[in-house]
């Protein structure tokens, strides 16, 4: 790979802001084409969500000045003045990535992103990236890169879907997943509120029930405690 490439690392509202044309034509060049890696989605989910953190992304350009490689990091403050490293992301991001351009070798796009990560080793204690699909290529070529440059990674089973395929019953699902008291109060709890007035049970069984399912998911989760910590759904 040309020595010729140059890796920033971009940590100002400014700098950020610069990227978006060149953000978005990589995404269009890549198999990350989904509107969530899109530069409008990092910058809406920015303003809104990062609560504190500051901006840590890693980029790779070749000799023209076209973007190759974008890590979007971020880095926050926690505990014990601990800095964490993770992707610009919360529970309501689908996926997690570094992306990269078609035809850029993910290797070296992973190479190169920990290297510079190395190079600023002393603004970060701990990184946690969460969230990334395990059937990236990525993922198996972050273990060699990080080994490479004195980090101890560790990989482990993430996020799981909400979403439960019933084969079957409700019950049957139920009798396959619970223990007898563990089901015993979730039916207890489907009959007290289904007993409440103006209450009711209701099931989605079809993809064309599904946009009214999400519209009462989404509806729920901005009532309850995540609206106020800014983590519901909507």
């Amino acid at each position: 790979m040309s020595v010729d490439l140059r890796v920033q690392l971009i940590s100002d509202a400014e700098g950020f802001r610069d990227l978006a044309r060149q953000w978005d034509e990589l995404i269009t060049d890549s198999d990350h084409r989904e509107p969530f890696y899109s530069w409008i989605w990092f910058d809406t989910w920015w303003r809104h969500f990062h609560r504190g953190g500051e901006l840590f992304v890693v980029t790779v350009e070749d000799p023209l000045g076209r973007l190759q490689v974008i890590a979007p990091f971020m880095r926050r403050r926690q505990r014990f003045a601990v800095q964490h490293l993770g992707f610009a992301s919360n529970p309501i991001s689908p996926n997690n990535r570094i992306l990269v351009r078609h035809g850029f070798p993910a290797s070296e796009a992973v190479r190169l992103v920990m290297r510079c990560l190395a190079e600023h080793r002393d603004q970060w204690d701990r990184g946690r990236l969460l969230n990334m699909p395990e059937t990236a290529e990525l993922v198996g070529a972050m273990s060699e890169a990080g080994e490479s440059f004195g980090f101890r990674l560790h990989q482990t089973s993430g996020w799981q879907s909400t979403y439960v395929a019933l084969n079957g019953s409700f019950d049957e699902y139920l009798a396959s997943q619970f223990r007898s008291n563990r089901r015993r109060g979730i039916r207890q709890k489907v009959r007290q509120l289904s007993e409440l007035p103006g209450y009711r049970v209701l099931e989605f069984r079809r993809p064309d029930e599904m946009p009214r399912a999400l519209d009462l998911a989404f509806a729920v989760s901005k009532a309850s405690w995540k609206q106020e910590e800014g983590t519901d759904m909507g």
